[in-house]
């Protein structure tokens, strides 16, 4: 389980926690950077965000020095967004990493910073049924972790 922000149209994975029981498991990605859109828990933050703030933050990014090598595509974006809300949770199936299949849920802003919880794991462990059973315990601690802090 990964705690991850968002900082214009990325995120930012703070803190994890490994799994230790599989033998075929995910590593932590603790630092490491990567582009909102393609994850999960990105996907779970943007989707809380209005269309106008949205279109804002890629704007920026494109209108930067690496602007033109990136591959944005804001329809392609929004209708993700619009997923996500329908589903209540990003999900992401090797549109960040090869193998990898991560699901996330949005915790709010917490300090300041908009903040989400994701699990991720190797693709080959992933069954089609474990969205929505991701999804009720990811809920769940969402829940449990706003009413901890007093934002239930």
């Amino acid at each position: 389980m990964h705690l991850a922000t968002l900082v214009g149209t990325e995120i930012h994975h703070l803190d994890g926690i490994e799994a230790t029981t599989h033998a075929l498991r995910f590593g932590l990605r603790t630092g490491v950077r990567l582009s909102a859109h393609t994850t999960s828990a990105g996907k779970a933050m943007l989707a809380e965000l209005p269309c106008d703030e949205v279109n804002a933050r890629y704007g920026v990014a494109l209108s930067g020095a690496r602007g033109p090598e990136l591959d944005i595509d804001l329809e392609k974006i929004h209708k993700g967004i619009e997923q996500t809300r329908l589903q209540r949770i990003g999900v992401n199936f090797e549109e960040s990493e090869a193998g990898v299949a991560a699901f996330a849920v949005s915790l709010g802003v917490i300090n300041g910073e908009r903040a989400a919880f994701s699990i991720a794991m190797p693709f080959a462990r992933y069954a089609q049924g474990d969205v929505d059973r991701f999804a009720a315990h990811l809920l769940a601690v969402a829940q449990e972790t706003r009413e901890a802090l007093g934002d239930g």
